[in-house]
């Protein structure tokens, strides 16, 4: 049987002013999973109408404890094992205070530490890993390895298309007929402003990089008043630091910065410091470069390299150069 609850009563709920049954009812409708994005749309603008609720969260909480170690009669099982009993409907009978603090509880530890969760669906990739997501505007993006991609669970693409990049990623921008800016935003306060276009966008820890293939980038770097914005065309890229200076230059080939989707990696002039970057961003691994004296030494080419092992070899091999490795390090050295 089918349960059904308004969003009405599913407001009394947050504020804790609906009885036993109607608690039980609004529980039994969670057990099913379809429901779970309502809920989450709803609570969302629960807050937004109420939003400086701020629960005595501790003082619930303490009571919620008291009440769950009181000592209760066990759960009723079927010796038969043919009619198994789920533990979540069996409710023991909860005074007016008890389901007012648990609903308080419920939706303030949400509200405190699960809030962007309920508001953002996150992409993630591991080390080594390429994903493709097609985002629900018909957007299309590459994420490299090591990244975080946020992007709003409601109204993406009607209120708004603002996402944000904590990594790498390859973004394939549909044009809307409104017209609608696209908005990646990386570290250290830059933003990627966008109608429709390709793109790529390095923002790690030690700075930011974005490469245009096709179409029409603003970029606005740096923070508060002190903010700049400069534009790009196709086939140029920009790098900014963080201290927030940035650098425009030209780049004969766009592809190669986003070659990693296909693990191919292309270096035209790339030093070894860069390099170091490089392993610690899409693999997790430290490199070390013994002979300091390399630490500006160019590297040149293209390969394929499916793993870190096989990239270092590569480029040990093109530059005459020794490696080892031990766990997550690897040591690089002149082969003199």
């Amino acid at each position: 049987m089918s349960v059904e609850v308004s969003k009405n009563l599913v407001f009394e709920y947050f504020a804790g002013k609906t009885s036993a049954i109607q608690n039980r009812l609004i529980l039994d409708w969670l057990l099913l999973s379809e429901n779970h994005e309502q809920y989450y749309e709803w609570l969302v603008e629960w807050e937004k109408l109420y939003p400086k609720c701020s629960p005595e969260l501790d003082i619930h909480l303490e009571k919620y404890i008291q009440y769950m170690n009181q000592e209760v009669e066990s759960y009723p099982v079927d010796v038969t094992g043919t009619e198994p009993i789920n533990k979540l409907l069996v409710m023991r009978p909860i005074s007016a205070w008890l389901a007012a603090a648990s609903v308080i509880l419920l939706v303030g530890v949400i509200s405190l530490f699960y809030k962007d969760n309920i508001q953002f669906k996150s992409y993630t990739t591991t080390y080594n890993e390429t994903k493709r997501i097609n985002l629900s505007d018909g957007s299309s993006v590459m994420l490299n390895s090591n990244t975080n991609l946020r992007v709003p669970r409601f109204g993406f693409g009607k209120s708004s298309r603002r996402v944000r990049l904590i990594g790498e990623a390859n973004f394939n921008v549909t044009h809307t007929v409104s017209n609608q800016t696209f908005i990646v935003e990386a570290e250290e306060g830059l933003e990627v402003v966008v109608l429709g276009t390709e793109f790529t966008v390095n923002s790690r820890k030690h700075g930011s990089k974005v490469v245009l293939n096709k179409g029409k980038v603003q970029l606005k770097y740096g923070k508060n008043s002190a903010k700049k914005e400069l534009y790009l065309k196709p086939g140029e890229l920009v790098t900014v630091d963080n201290s927030g200076k940035a650098n425009l230059r030209k780049t004969d080939n766009t592809e190669m910065h986003k070659g990693w989707a296909n693990h191919r990696y292309t270096f035209d002039g790339t030093t070894l410091h860069e390099l170091v970057f490089l392993f610690e961003d899409n693999y997790g691994i430290k490199l070390i470069i013994k002979d300091q004296n390399l630490v500006d030494m160019a590297l040149y080419g293209s390969f394929q390299a499916d793993s870190a092992e096989a990239l270092i070899e590569a480029l040990s091999e093109s530059s005459n150069l020794v490696y080892s490795k031990t766990d997550n390090v690897i040591t690089l050295d002149s082969s003199n």
